[in-house]
């Protein structure tokens, strides 16, 4: 668990809450985890990772990110 603070520039709530989970993904392989839980409290986000079906302008990052991953389950949090 923990905090991030970052300048994203100028995006939308969505677009922020998806590079928010591709930098948390980026955080758990950079520890050399495996398997990942990511929650969010945006379920516009989550529900477009499981489908894979985020903005092509972060598929890439995505796959760079989940690269080394075996596993990665998402979830929304109220």
């Amino acid at each position: 668990m923990g905090t991030l603070s970052k300048g994203l520039g100028l995006v939308n709530n969505f677009m922020a809450e998806c590079e928010v989970i591709i930098h948390r993904v980026e955080c758990a392989a950079s520890f050399g985890w495996l398997i990942a839980w990511i929650e969010s409290d945006s379920t516009t986000a989550v529900e477009a990772f499981k489908t894979n079906n985020i903005p092509w302008i972060l598929v890439a990052a995505r796959e760079n990110a989940s690269r080394n991953m075996k596993h990665i389950r998402f979830s929304v949090n109220w």
